[in-house]
């Protein structure tokens, strides 16, 4: 019986990451029973059972469809070590000693890259034995690798079909038009016309796929599966005025609400002060349909009515606001939001538990370096290899370096004095939840020895080196990894040579390859201090001749922060236009009450505290 569930397991775990990283019950059952004849007796009860004795490996997930029809997901990830070369290898380390960019197709260096592209490398196939992945195609298990990434970021509201390909006239913008081109009785399995229609039913067509792929739907999920994820969407979308006329009214009969009630709610991933969830939708639904969403404490809090609704055509949300380290169950129902009809409740979710705040447990890690109200402490820090003297360019990061396939990098850009420090020490303690009623700070900066000399010297950048701070999200309230390169600060007393050699340090940091540099750009937040009414063109050469090396596609990415803001319009948003800098995405900050006494009661800071935060959300959900 032990060999038998060995089997079951090892194979089960090899068959679902060759397919996509989920299968049905039954479709997992049959390929097991004929592809190894041990197991040509099993059935789905035995199968199931033994999948849910091993919830480290596997995902079941019902949701009403009934047992053959339960989809079962791998529950683990593969990790990618991002210190390969420090590292004491297997069995110490278990990750994958591999590119991560190479997972995700966006690897430059292709045979030259130094991190390797290899999964079948002594190193790498150690790993892969134990997490019984070792006899897979390395191809195929590259491509679950980089899915489940996708499949935590595909967006909730899938890719429309044309309306204007499915008349008689067909749609004249060709492959200029954004929607997909395929016949709409294919997509919801009710051509009668099938091999010999002429509309297209090929989802993998070259413009078909390029739409998929922009909505984040994996293309190497097979047909069924990308059907699935379209069809439910597009069924109310094609209906005539007077069908969804008819659904209305039919809303308030007794029989349609035992169809209007989504799936049981399950938690997708938690944090200290959120938890996100995902639940099956009721299919067929217009826009005057959204969702509610209630939630307690765990064991006597009461129902709470979360402080808004999502819409019909999504199964996610992030509920925020929550306690940390503590213990809720939800439950989600339908609501007509113009006759107020109101649909029967999902069951009550299993219990889910926030974690616990990441400033706590920070703090522990961290060196206090200023006594008082607050303490002040220097976050802990770890230097990478990519440390180059000559160009003073450094990698630092904070929190497990385990495989994290989404990333964002921003880059900070002003003049001296603009207040760059101190955004970076507002991050910080955004990031790692320090509250006002807390007793501690924290500060990231890490100067070198020239820089601290420089401390007293306000006329002079005391920053001197290009830093990147990496924050994993094991240690954070994002759920990515985010990098915060830090630059000089220029126009300092110096002159325009000083300036010149943080473009070209800039320029070399961006384009040195692996460990060393950062391979893209998300952001590029240009500071500026609010009460400026006047900016030199020294300040727009300045920032045109940063951007140069990144091509005007980043122009876009461009958000401004303006600092030391007040309530009223910053002044100097009239200098940004009068010189054409980019102003339409600007952000203000004012982190004057950043290490602020809060024992006494001064109001005055504590509401820049709460602006200060607020512009931190604005920032991170833009």
């Amino acid at each position: 019986m032990a060999l038998m569930d060995q089997s079951v397991v090892r194979n089960a775990v090899q068959i679902i990451a060759s397919n996509g990283g989920q299968l049905t019950l039954s479709e997992l059952l049959n390929i097991l029973k004929n592809s190894i004849s041990p197991l040509s007796t099993l059935n789905v009860d035995t199968l199931q059972e033994k999948l849910n004795a091993h919830p480290h490996l596997f995902e079941l997930d019902e949701a009403g469809r009934g047992k053959h029809q339960t989809k079962v997901m791998l529950a683990f990830e593969v990790q990618i070590c991002e210190q390969s070369r420090k590292c004491n290898g297997f069995p110490i380390c278990k990750a994958l000693h591999i590119c991560k960019y190479f997972i995700q197709d966006k690897c430059r260096a292709n045979h030259k890259c130094s991190f390797g592209h290899a999964l079948d490398s002594s190193h790498n196939l150690a790993v892969l034995t134990e997490l019984n992945l070792d006899q897979i195609d390395p191809r195929k298990l590259k491509d679950w690798i980089q899915q489940q990434h996708n499949r935590r970021s595909r967006p909730s509201r899938p890719p429309k079909i044309c309306n204007f390909y499915n008349t008689a006239g067909g749609c004249d913008k060709g492959e200029n038009c954004l929607f997909l081109h395929l016949c709409r009785y294919f997509v919801n399995r009710s051509c009668k016309f099938g091999s010999k229609c002429t509309r297209s039913h090929t989802i993998r067509s070259n413009r078909n796929s390029e739409i998929l792929r922009e909505h984040g739907i994996d293309l190497r999920c097979n047909p069924d599966q990308i059907l699935d994820i379209i069809s439910d969407d597009q069924h109310q979308r094609e209906r005539q005025p007077s069908e969804r006329l008819e659904t209305d009214h039919s809303s308030h009969n007794e029989d349609r609400k035992n169809n209007m009630t989504p799936g049981t709610p399950f938690r997708v991933s938690a944090k200290s002060d959120r938890i996100t969830l995902h639940w099956k939708n009721v299919p067929g639904l217009c826009s005057d349909f959204e969702y509610q969403i209630q939630y307690k404490e765990i064991p006597d809090g009461r129902w709470d009515i979360y402080r808004s609704n999502v819409s019909h055509d999504t199964s996610r949300v992030v509920v925020s606001g929550l306690k940390a380290h503590t213990q809720y169950s939800f439950r989600i129902r339908l609501i007509h939001v113009k006759d107020g009809q109101e649909y029967p409740w999902t069951a009550e979710s299993n219990v889910f538990e926030t974690t616990e705040s990441p400033a706590l447990g920070m703090r522990q890690l961290s060196t206090r370096i200023q006594s008082g109200n607050p303490e002040r402490y220097l976050l802990p820090t770890r230097r990478s290899m990519g440390q180059k003297q000559d160009y003073k360019t450094r990698k630092l990061s904070i929190g497990s370096d385990r495989l994290c396939i989404q990333e964002k990098t921003i880059m900070l850009v002003g003049a001296t004095g603009s207040g760059k420090s101190t955004l970076i020490d507002g991050f910080a303690n955004y990031l790692f939840e320090v509250h006002w009623e807390d007793d501690f700070r924290f500060t990231l900066l890490n100067l070198e020895r020239e820089e601290r000399e420089r401390l007293q010297d306000q006329a002079v950048s005391q920053t001197e080196w290009i830093t990147c701070y990496s924050i994993y999200p094991d240690v954070s309230k994002l759920d990515y990894v985010l990098h915060i390169v830090d630059t000089p600060g220029f126009g300092d007393t110096r002159g325009i040579q000083r300036d010149k050699e943080i473009i070209a340090q800039i320029s070399e940091f961006f384009h040195r390859p692996g460990d060393k540099g950062i391979a893209c750009l998300d952001a590029v937040c240009f500071l500026v201090k609010a009460p400026d009414a006047r900016l030199t063109p020294t300040q727009k050469y300045t920032l045109d001749a940063i951007l140069a090396p990144f091509g005007k596609d980043i122009e876009k990415n461009i958000c401004t922060c303006i600092t030391f803001a007040e309530a009223q319009k910053p002044p100097v948003l009239a200098s940004l236009e009068k010189f054409r800098l980019p102003h339409q995405n600007y952000f203000k900050f004012n982190n004057s009450a950043l290490f602020a006494n809060n024992v006494d009661k001064d109001e005055l800071a504590h509401n820049f505290w709460k602006i200060g935060m607020k512009s931190f959300d604005s920032f991170f959900e833009h």
